[in-house]
């Protein structure tokens, strides 16, 4: 039995109805870093790190500064048609099915078609190690779009998006660059960039998987095999995975990135069970995310270095591994209550608000609509679509 059954129905209740009068419209953590002015300041370390800190801390007041606009995010629009289509399957009401629908076709007509296939991104300016504008296609993005609409057809056998689906593939096998190295292939995080990371990677490498068996094409199929490969083989002795891949890759291991990790290994787990080294992978990295993610006491950390802040995403992607991989739901059982109560008593400040970050004496209260309330959403419905004893199949 799933702990805090009233508390989650009634957090579920609260969203819903705060994405009925918010269907489509939301801040974001990063859409603020998208100004010119900000943007460039994120290219200097110590610039960086206190403006940083100065826009977390006062996320209206900087976003009125600045004229911040609330926009629509396509990763939020797919989480959404997920969490919909999740509810569906848990209880067949019409109602989330048309919320589905209505999502997925608002993707379908935003698709981007700059680079061979579609794709969808984020709808501000992105300054990492190189500039990404805003709408640039990106792995991530595009395959948690893509994953609503597989999941769509899986539930209602709706044939009506393949060809969207199939164009996805051809996106990803296609638009993006490609790290080759003797172990194997790493996709990019976007058609303007040759990053090597290893969550991104494997988004790509799994839809691939999935869209090759669908349309029985080979080719997919083998690539995302060859890109599976590639992050198998940078695994630490200690089970844990880092953000960035050889030839980029440093230190930093994070909570929700590994998450990432963890459920498309499982995913890439289930289309290739003859590959005995995806199912080691998935043992030693999920015994280094439960012993190294939880403090002792069970207080959930957003890496493994440090305690503060907590993050809410780091909190639903626990939720969401534990929804996904059945085979550690046991072991988890215990953590588990710890992170719901974290999340539904510490991070919700009103009925279906949920903050972003939370330090020791500060709460950062802002429902960011992708960060902090489409995942919150998905997470939760994805928690009762596998207490009510439906097969797990949202991925």
């Amino acid at each position: 039995m799933i702990p805090y059954q009233n508390d989650r129905e009634k957090a579920l209740l609260a969203l819903k109805k705060w994405f009925e009068e918010n269907p489509f419209y939301g801040y974001d953590p990063y859409d603020i870093k998208g100004k010119a002015f900000i943007s460039k300041c994120q290219k200097w370390g110590p610039a960086r790190k206190t403006l940083n800190v100065l826009l977390e801390l006062f996320p209206k007041i900087s976003r009125q500064m600045m004229n911040v606009k609330k926009q629509i995010n396509p990763k939020g629009i797919g989480l959404l048609a997920l969490a919909n289509i999740v509810r569906y399957a848990s209880s067949q009401d019409e109602y989330y099915r048309q919320k589905a629908e209505l999502y997925l076709e608002w993707l379908k007509v935003n698709a981007v078609t700059q680079f061979d296939g579609v794709g969808w991104g984020y709808p501000f300016d992105w300054q990492s190690r190189i500039f990404i504008p805003a709408g640039t296609p990106s792995s991530v993005v595009s395959v948690i779009c893509g994953n609503a609409f597989l999941e769509y057809r899986k539930i209602t056998g709706k044939t009506d998006f393949d060809d969207l689906i199939f164009q996805i593939a051809v996106f990803i096998s296609k638009g993006l660059n490609r790290h080759v190295s003797e172990s194997g292939i790493c996709f990019s995080y976007t058609p303007l960039d040759t990053f090597t990371v290893h969550n991104a990677n494997l988004f790509s490498a799994w839809f691939l998987s999935e869209a090759g068996t669908l349309f029985k094409n080979e080719t997919w199929i083998d690539l995302g095999l060859n890109a599976t490969k590639y992050t198998l083989a940078d695994q630490n002795f200690d089970g844990s995975f880092t953000y960035w891949g050889p030839p980029m890759k440093t230190p930093v291991i994070d909570s929700f990135h590994t998450g990432y990790v963890l459920r498309m290994l499982y995913r890439l787990s289930l289309l290739f069970p003859e590959d005995p080294g995806i199912k080691t992978a998935i043992n030693k990295g999920m015994d280094y995310y439960i012993s190294h993610m939880l403090m002792p006491d069970g207080f959930p950390k957003d890496n493994n270095s440090r305690k503060w802040p907590i993050n809410i995403h780091t909190l639903n992607e626990w939720v969401m591994v534990f929804t996904e991989i059945p085979t550690y739901r046991d072991l988890m059982a215990n953590k588990i209550i710890e992170v719901l109560e974290f999340l539904l008593f510490s991070m919700q400040y009103r009925p279906g608000l949920f903050a972003y970050k939370k330090y020791p004496f500060f709460t950062v209260k802002i429902p960011y609509f992708r960060w902090n309330q489409a995942w919150t959403y998905l997470a939760l419905s994805s928690l009762e679509h596998i207490e009510m004893g439906t097969p797990q199949n949202v991925k």
